[in-house]
């Protein structure tokens, strides 16, 4: 194909475009160079000042546009081959060569004029965001924001289309009122290097830790042109932009008006402490109140009134006394509007949220340095009504050279389902929310309800899925089951108890009332409980101990004429119930029982009780309950009884009745055969008292199966068990662990170091008996390298929960802090204010400096604290 001897007419336009462009660039370059050649140029990059000095050799007045032209023709008719060096024509100086070369490659940003022919290499920036660093330091901040936002109002963005045909239009650079104004969005830029929008003040100020929203996302940015419109609004009326445009216009204005960024970082740095010193004693103030289970905020927000709660009061007083909080006190008292500060109430729950999350990252971080931990939950309702969730992880810690039994509690959850694969769904995903490895999990523990229990509950799910997890029923709920069970098997316990119910009505039916029964008894009267046998015992106590004044409180409610009718009818029953010799016999039989279960019953709720004491208490409990079932036993109950028959002028006869039980005859007996008579004392000694012993008795056994039979796989690891097994013996209950736990033990290891640790520790240590003593043995004498299967056992067996009546104390906390005026408060807030109540102790010992230096610099106010 023969070569074109002449050019086409695309390849003629081509070089005509773009030498009318380079024409255009070093017109205004010249301009700008003629506009300023009588005094320096300066350049002001992040606080540095440049100034690239003119020559002031003789030239002619002006620079003629001629000469302008003929020296950009000159450079545009150069051959293609060559440089893109300009040409300049006599008499420009080569600091003009600067600004040209400036003007015509792109419009990066950021050169250092004091050496012309390099780049900053921290400021390599141009307009497009996307060739910004993601992380942007003090100094490019400061830069990028003396430079300003770029927008190019008039280009087309026609070329950057989505996949579905969608662009962005240059009229969402301004923003249309409802009076039909118009008014730039300076905040809104487009990289066509990303083909996406992004705010300026928010890639600059925000947070990149946290979440990110679209626009402030600076490797994504936002690109759904679809949504573009709801976008946009949403996100400049959102409050995280709001404060991020704050911070960017007065930074800004401080750029403006002279300072450099060493200055303005000193000055920034200047108020971060005074907001540290300030917002340090309103965190000891929150701690306090959050510690005593007290409100916050009151009627009013303002300081001087006596309705503004306890936190503006305490605030109020402590100013009196602390200089820099008086300072930022009174400023805030000068206007009404300045209130939207560290005392606002947003500003304090997320005050609040900070801190209660410190506490709860500290507790996660022990338990994965524990790496074993048990997981117990109770619910009960609150006054929204909301069925309200406890979480509490048990856990061992080592303090120095001994551990220590940990119930440390990580808040409250909303149930969303009542069964058991609801429940097993929400404990599951709250668990891995706080970050906790389930696999490390190795026991559970719940009441005793059907849907923890059954064999599509909780703990079967929870087993299923994480074979190690393994179930320990509740040892207090347990015991209270017992003793309601055997209450009911006989018929006088509930009418019993039921009079106990009814003295209690009485009493506190009316102010009246309890002052009668304050000014006769010693001892007042409370309320029976069916959940908490302990209750039951200070009822029963108070009165088998107290019985005669109570009689004669309800006789002088009976001859009271101010009384109503209904409560002296109500008086004189409960009398004629509390004077029977039965009444009185069976009020010393519950007070002997019940006395060895509420002994039981408070040890069991300690924190600190592990699965071994807690066995050894149930077993002394039985054996105990079984004691009593003997005639002298018996006889001591009845003489205590006669003794106080007597007192309250009841027959205190022998109870001897010659009343018999007769039984009906057949037509081949006589009257010879008829059986020896049955006294009344011995009716009830059979038909009562042993038969409650019995139940009892039976009870305990039945429900602590399941939990000795835990406690005896682990008994190999206590000396007693140790000393008594043989080789072949101990390796079978070695082998039982290891199959419980295949991931942590192993049978012959376990064996092997048990037999070797059983001589070492008769010679070291041979107090130490229970599992809880040995691993500290082994933790003071750095033996873990030793007999790692032992350690590894041992802090097992002791995350192993007793109880959840540890719960019940946080529930107590939670009625404290959302009572029926609180009603109204979030989920978030209180678990932050129970976390901050309960966990108090360890929010004593935490040191929150770097938290208030980090909420000083992002939550600034910037209110002057001279």
């Amino acid at each position: 194909m023969n070569k074109r001897r002449y050019p086409s007419g695309d390849a003629k336009e081509k070089p005509a475009s773009s030498c009318n462009e380079v024409l255009e660039k070093q017109q205004r370059t010249v301009e700008f160079w003629l506009d300023n050649r009588s005094v320096p140029a300066t350049a002001s990059t992040s606080g540095i000042e440049t100034t690239c000095e003119v020559k002031e050799e003789p030239l002619e007045a002006t620079v003629s546009s001629s000469r302008v032209e003929l020296a950009c023709e000159a450079a545009i008719n150069r051959p293609t081959s060559t440089d893109d060096r300009i040409c300049l024509p006599a008499g420009l100086d080569i600091d003009l060569k600067v600004h040209i070369k400036t003007e015509i490659e792109d419009d990066t940003v950021g050169l250092d004029l004091k050496h012309p022919g390099e780049i900053s290499p921290h400021l390599q920036l141009t307009h497009d965001p996307g060739t910004w660093p993601s992380e942007i330091n003090d100094k490019t901040r400061c830069f990028l924001i003396g430079k300003g936002p770029h927008q190019d109002l008039e280009k087309d963005y026609s070329s950057y289309k989505d996949a579905h045909g969608r662009q962005f239009n240059a009229s969402w650079f301004h923003k249309v009122l409802a009076n039909g104004e118009k008014i730039l969005r300076s905040w809104l830029i487009f990289s066509e290097r990303k083909r996406a929008l992004f705010c300026f003040a928010c890639l600059l100020f925000t947070d990149k830790s946290k979440p990110l929203a679209a626009f402030a996302d600076l490797d994504k940015g936002f690109t759904n042109w679809k949504h573009l419109s709801t976008a946009i609004p949403s996100h400049e009326t959102s409050s995280l932009h709001m404060t991020c445009m704050v911070k960017w216009t007065e930074v800004s204005y401080k750029l403006k008006s002279g300072a450099t960024e060493s200055q303005l970082q000193a000055q920034m740095n200047d108020d971060t402490m005074k907001w540290c010193t300030v917002l340090e004693r309103l965190l000891k103030i929150i701690l306090f109140l959050c510690e005593r289970n007290l409100s916050l905020w009151g009627e009013v927000k303002r300081f001087g009134e006596p309705r503004n709660g306890n936190f503006l009061g305490y605030v109020e007083f402590i100013s009196k006394y602390d200089p820099v909080l008086e300072r930022y006190v009174n400023y805030v008292k000068e206007s009404p509007t300045r209130m939207d500060s560290h005392f606002s109430s947003n500003i304090q729950n997320e005050f609040i949220a900070t801190l209660a999350e410190t506490v709860k990252t500290t507790i996660v971080a022990e338990i994965k340095k524990s790496k074993y931990f048990s997981v117990m939950i109770d619910c009960m309702p609150d006054f929204s009504p909301t069925e309200q969730t406890s979480k509490i992880i048990r856990y061992v810690k080592l303090v120095g050279d001994n551990w220590t039994v940990e119930e440390s509690f990580l808040g409250f959850y909303d149930c969303k389902g009542k069964n058991g694969e609801s429940l097993a769904e929400d404990l599951e995903a709250e668990l891995k929310q706080e970050g906790l490895i389930w696999d490390n999990c190795r026991g559970q523990c719940y009441d005793n309800a059907s849907d923890v229990v059954e064999f599509n509950g909780v703990q079967s799910r929870i087993l299923a899925k994480y074979g190690s997890s393994y179930y320990v029923p509740c040892f207090v709920y347990s015991l209270n089951l017992t003793g309601v069970h055997a209450a009911s098997l006989i018929p006088q316990f509930p009418t019993y108890f039921g009079t106990l119910q009814r003295l209690f009505e009485l009493f506190s039916i009316s102010n009246y009332c309890w002052d009668i029964m304050r000014k006769n008894l010693k001892i007042s009267m409370r309320q029976d409980s069916s959940a908490r046998w302990s209750a039951k015992m200070r009822v029963v106590r108070a009165v088998s101990m107290q019985l005669p004044e109570i009689l004669n409180t309800l006789t002088a409610i009976m001859n009271d004429t101010h009384m109503p009718p209904e409560s002296v009818y109500q008086a004189a029953s409960i009398k004629q119930q509390m004077s029977k010799r039965s009444f009185i016999v069976i009020s010393s039989v519950w007070c002997q029982i019940l006395k060895e279960i509420d002994r039981v019953d408070v040890k069991l709720r300690s924190k600190k009780i592990t699965l071994t004491a807690a066995c050894g208490l149930l077993k002394t409990l039985i054996d105990t309950v079984h004691g009593m079932r003997c005639k002298k036993k018996f006889e001591a109950i009845l003489k205590c009884a006669k003794e106080k028959a007597r007192k309250v002028e009841v027959a205190a006869e022998s109870l001897e009745e010659t009343k018999k039980r007769k039984r009906v005859m057949f037509f081949e007996e006589n009257s010879d055969d008829e059986a020896d008579t049955l006294f009344e004392e011995d009716t009830f000694s059979i038909d009562t008292f042993y038969r409650t012993v019995d139940n009892i008795v039976s009870e305990l056994e039945r429900r602590f199966n399941a939990m000795q039979d835990i406690e005896e796989k682990f008994s190999v690891l206590t000396m007693e068990t140790l000393e008594r097994v043989s080789k072949a013996e101990c390796f079978q209950k070695c082998m039982v662990l290891s199959q419980m736990y295949p991931q942590d033990l192993c049978a012959i290891s376990l064996s092997e170091e048990l037999l070797s640790f059983k001589h070492f520790i008769k010679t070291v240590c041979p107090e130490a008996t229970d599992p809880l003593g040995i691993l500290n043995v082994i933790a003071k004498h750095n033996l873990r390298d030793m007999f790692p299967n032992i350690d590894s056992a041992l802090r097992i067996f002791q995350t192993l929960p007793v109880s959840v009546s540890s719960c019940v104390p946080y529930f107590r906390k939670r009625r404290q802090i959302k009572n029926y005026l609180r009603a109204t408060m979030t989920e978030e807030r209180l678990s932050s204010l129970a976390i901050l109540s309960i966990e108090s102790k360890l929010a004593k010992e935490i040191s929150f400096n770097a938290v208030i230096e980090e909420f000083a610099a992002k939550n600034d106010r910037r209110l002057p604290i001279h």
